[in-house]
């Protein structure tokens, strides 16, 4: 029975995590007394640095106070960012709860922990949350991984699964999207669910979800918003640490290059100067990853050249890292203190990032340098140096050359050059960039300066509007096709441009064993009839024990896959001899994550049945690879700092063969696969298997036979699921065993 908190104003400097003599900001505590009373705004327009996350833990103090607000949170950002600082907040007040007993009681959680799903971390995209509809939870995910499953799609999760999905999703759910200026189509999509029943006049009982959106910078939210932002008040303004962040000294200097001049040199140029003086931490954003791996080059380069204690270090942060990489870099960052609260660096720091480091992420740099973008996202990059008013930050913003051809693409560099112009002028003539003054220049702006900053932004995408046929098209999950079920992508982000996507995922034991290429002569080593064996039926096991899992995924564009697999093809044809006993093999998955098609990479391989995918033409190639999700065997090609390396041929980590331990000792991905030493044939699995660790937790989920030789011996392929972690739907109610009915009555 719960408990509800008398006061939630007293606990909220513990669940904001504030050291000592620190205190909650006036608009924090004022939005905790807005949500106890049911008053839920449908925007907030709070400046960056300000701590918009602190809104999970108010919604968290307000649901343990009893008030009539929704019980699940889902925290949605735009992109999976190497340091989410959601994540941190989420995993910190599931620590907080569990140790503060009234908190654990209100929330009805007495000796559960607060579910949680995150983007990083032991807790990514995990089903805790599912176990208890009526229970309290917080939900972190991206745009995609959010909306596919609310619209019964759910990327990579299985048809079975997609209506409980959409049903948790639909429903008793706050949503709270961070910088919804930067996905419009999403947002919209969020206010056309959350009204849905204001246009029904039918009754019901279903508990409606909510929409609170989060901005630094207005824009498509306050638009879009049915109600007056939650703003600052003047008792925040007055707030001497408020005061200070907004006023942080950021001097804006616009620099001109020349038609020939590179912008790679300038940049490298401009950071490197910064080590004539004390010790500092620059972030150098470029839009491209190209160019902003070239700038990190050049650094590193620069550096060689230096003895070894006047050298600093370099960071590069771009999108396309696996969960593994993506922590790794994550305390790369902590440690050279480009996250916000650290104290002063012992030698020069460069972080080159692109636009994964402008959400999301808590970065607080000493200086920056930037390239010049749209308005929406030179507020966000400002947002990420001098974020706590310590000091003087030297921001510098190069402007290219202008081509004089109008190429259609807006908004054109002169817009964002102008909208950066009309920030207040310092003394010696730099561009005031202060979230104070950006904050006047937006909501004080005259009719033409309104006009300006508007084609400085980018144009939101084209989308289409929901509505019920297309819904109830959706919600027939048990359907494989359906011809009036459309793709759900252009109600996420619109009929937008951006190139498409493909997640690679690295795997060491596939479900078959190919002839040994070592050992063509050791008839014991090749499977009972020569060739090679996949059976779809063997795949669709592999595939729903082992599913891919979050942390697996390196998401990259197509095209840069497509070329990846032809440059790597021809690194592996060079190698002398193979690392394993088949050869690469690249197994394509659909949205579901069931195998779709199969491919060899070599023409002549063992593997001939398949077709090589690195000899058709790249056009094809690229159209077979969009939007999927490839399984791949046999295959090396990632640096050691998570990045595509045709050259690279020392195999990566892969989750298959050592599943990754996160700090807590909990494995993630929940399987591991193996192989088991050979059996005689006619010997069944038990009906009861143990894992040979079991104790530890592992215990056996799947037994897929690979190969029988001439002696009717047979060998297995082993998939050991970790305790307790159910692999899809039906085994949570399924047993592996059969079980009496007496001793079901006794659990039930």
């Amino acid at each position: 029975m719960t408990t509800p908190l008398d006061n939630p104003q007293e606990w909220l400097h513990g669940a904001l995590r504030l050291d000592p003599g620190h205190s909650p900001f006036p608009w924090q505590a004022a939005l905790l007394d807005r949500l106890c009373e049911g008053a839920i705004p449908s925007a907030l327009d709070i400046p960056t640095g300000l701590g918009k996350t602190a809104t999970i833990a108010i919604w968290l103090l307000a649901r343990a106070a009893g008030a009539p607000v929704p019980r699940r949170l889902v925290y949605v950002v735009d992109r999976r960012a190497v340091v989410d600082q959601a994540t941190a907040v989420a995993m910190g007040l599931r620590e907080w709860v569990s140790e503060t007993p009234e908190v654990e009681k209100a929330l009805g959680l007495e000796g559960c922990a607060l579910p949680i799903s995150t983007l990083r971390g032991q807790f990514v995209d995990n089903r805790e949350w599912l176990e208890d509809p009526a229970g309290p939870a917080i939900v972190i995910g991206t745009v995609d991984m959010v909306g596919s499953r609310l619209l019964f799609e759910g990327y990579g999760t299985s048809r079975k699964m997609r209506p409980f999905y959409a049903g948790m999703l639909g429903s008793d759910c706050l949503y709270a999207v961070d910088e919804s200026h930067l996905v419009p189509p999403f947002e919209a999509l969020l206010r056309k669910a959350t009204s849905w029943h204001d246009d029904v006049d039918a009754p019901t009982v279903v508990p409606r979800c909510r929409l609170m959106s989060l901005s630094a910078t207005g824009g498509h939210a306050e638009s879009a918003a049915a109600e007056e932002p939650f703003r600052l008040s003047d008792e925040d303004r007055a707030h001497p640490e408020i005061a200070r962040r907004l006023g942080a000294d950021k001097r804006v200097h616009l620099r001109e290059l020349g038609a020939d001049a590179s912008l790679t040199d300038a940049m490298v140029d401009e950071a490197w100067s910064l080590r004539d003086g004390p010790a500092r931490r620059c972030v150098i954003f470029v839009s491209s990853r190209t160019e902003a791996a070239r700038v990190a080059d050049t650094l590193l380069a620069r550096f060689g050249d230096l003895p070894e204690e006047a050298r600093g270090r370099v960071e590069l942060l771009t999108g396309g890292r696996r969960a593994r990489e993506r922590e790794e870099a994550a305390r790369a960052l902590d440690d050279m203190g480009f996250l916000a609260g650290s104290g002063p660096p012992d030698r020069t720091m460069f972080l080159v990032a692109t636009a994964a480091g402008e959400v999301g992420v808590d970065l607080d740099a000493d200086d920056m340098v930037s390239d010049l973008v749209a308005w929406e996202r030179m507020v966000q990059r400002l947002g990420r140096v001098n974020r706590r008013g310590q000091g003087a930050a030297r921001v510098v913003v190069f402007v290219e050359a202008a081509s004089g051809k109008d190429d259609g693409v807006r908004p054109t560099p002169q817009d964002c050059r102008l909208a950066l112009e009309a920030l207040p002028t310092n003394d010696d003539g730099s561009r005031d960039g202060s979230p104070g003054a950006i904050d006047r220049v937006t909501k004080e702006a005259s009719p033409e300066l309104t006009a300006t900053l508007a084609r400085a932004c980018t144009p939101p995408p084209l989308h289409p509007e929901l509505n019920a046929a297309t819904l109830e098209a959706w919600a027939m999950t048990s359907l494989v096709e359906h011809t009036g079920r459309p793709e759900v992508a252009p109600w996420l982000r619109g009929w937008d441009e951006d190139e498409p996507q493909t997640r690679v995922i690295w795997r060491a034991q596939p479900p078959v064993l190919f002839r040994d290429r070592r050992a063509p002569d050791n008839p014991a080593q090749q499977p009972a009839g020569g060739g090679d064996i996949l059976r779809p039926e063997l795949l669709a096991r592999y595939l729903t024990a082992a599913p891919p899992h979050p942390r697996e995924y390196l998401e990259v564009p197509t095209y840069q896959v497509a070329d990846w697999v032809k440059r790597h093809a021809k690194a592996l044809a060079r190698r002398k001899s193979p690392d394993g006993p088949w050869p690469p093999m690249v197994v394509v998955l659909n949205e579901a994550h069931e195998a779709e098609r199969i491919y060899g990479i070599h023409d002549g391989d063992d593997a001939a049945s398949f077709p090589s995918l690195a000899s058709m033409p790249a056009k094809r190639r690229e159209r077979l690879l969009a939007h999927r999700t490839i399984l791949l065997f046999g295959f090396s090609g990632l640096s050691p700092t998570g990045f595509l390396d045709p050259k690279h041929l020392a195999p990566p980590d892969m989750a298959d063969a050592e599943p990754w331990v996160t700090d807590s000792g909990v494995p993630v991905p929940p399987f591991r696969v193996r192989q088991e030493q050979r059996r005689p044939a006619d010997e069944q699995a038990p009906a009861a298997p143990a894992s040979p660790d079991s104790a530890a937790g592992w215990r056996i989920w799947e037994r897929i036979a690979l190969d029988e030789d001439e002696e009717g011996e047979r060998e297995w392929l082993v998939i050991d699921k970790w305790r307790d972690a159910a692999v899809d739907e039906e085994a949570r109610s399924v047993a592996r065993r059969s079980q009496p009915l007496d001793e079901h009555q006794r659990w039930a």
